[in-house]
């Protein structure tokens, strides 16, 4: 394993004041926890922890503070929640010969055959806890998800860890799947409804033909005896005439 130094301050000011003062020199407050003993407080350049830092949150670093080296990792970091800036850092204490509990992210690797057939592949959980030696911790847990066909989940159980390492979560705990693809209906408005039909209406009527107002068939029927009996009377009144 690949040794990580960091160089780290006592600091004796406490609160917002001296805390504000600090991160504008390019450094930031800090403890150090150490296994009962008292808590140390320190500070540390912001450039150095993120290059300490490069390769995750789970880096062992030897931190030199006043003549001393310490074997520790980043329990916990505050970032300022507007800029994202950091802003306090924890570090505990660890020994290289005990067995520790870790987050490690979880990366899946290859394009499923269910994906291929249409599915879409969702991610359920995105990091794992696993127990291991602080020299044994893994970058992340590469899975490969190739094999997984449409409707297929992929579980805790199911993923192969480091040698040396064992899982702590629950074996059945989902990790993926491949989801058949969901097929969205859209249903008609009234409104839509309404305008479609008295578009097949108009396109089924004849050329230039317009519908009157209050227009129906009984009133068809009335019209047509008005028209008889007018022609009638016209009839009688020519006789009559001659």
């Amino acid at each position: 394993m690949e040794k990580v130094f960091l160089d780290a301050e006592l600091r004796t000011g406490k609160g917002k004041g001296p805390a504000r003062r600090l991160r504008e020199t390019g450094q930031i407050p800090g403890v150090m926890y150490k296994g009962g003993k008292d808590t140390v407080h320190l500070k540390v350049d912001v450039s150095g922890l993120k290059k300490a830092l490069k390769n995750g949150r789970n880096t062992v670093i030897t931190l030199k503070l006043d003549n001393a080296e310490h074997t520790v990792m980043v329990k916990a970091i505050q970032h300022e929640p507007v800029y994202d800036r950091l802003i306090h850092v924890d570090f505990v204490g660890i020994d290289l010969d005990k067995r520790l509990e870790v987050e490690v992210p979880l990366e899946l690797d290859g394009t499923p055959v269910g994906v291929t057939g249409g599915g879409i592949l969702q991610q359920i959980l995105r990091k794992l806890w696993i127990r291991c030696l602080p020299t044994a911790i893994p970058r992340s847990i590469v899975i490969d998800v190739r094999e997984l066909k449409l409707n297929d989940n992929l579980h805790v159980r199911d993923i192969k860890l480091p040698e040396g390492a064992e899982g702590v979560e629950d074996p059945d705990a989902a990790v993926a799947s491949v989801l058949a693809p969901q097929i969205e209906v859209v249903e008609k408005k009234p409104e839509e409804e309404e305008e479609a039909a008295a578009a097949a209406a108009a396109e089924g009527a004849e050329p230039g033909a317009e519908k009157k107002e209050g227009e129906t068939p009984e009133r068809k029927e009335e019209q047509k005896g008005e028209k008889s009996e007018k022609r009638e009377k016209s009839e009688k009144r020519e006789k009559s005439e001659k």
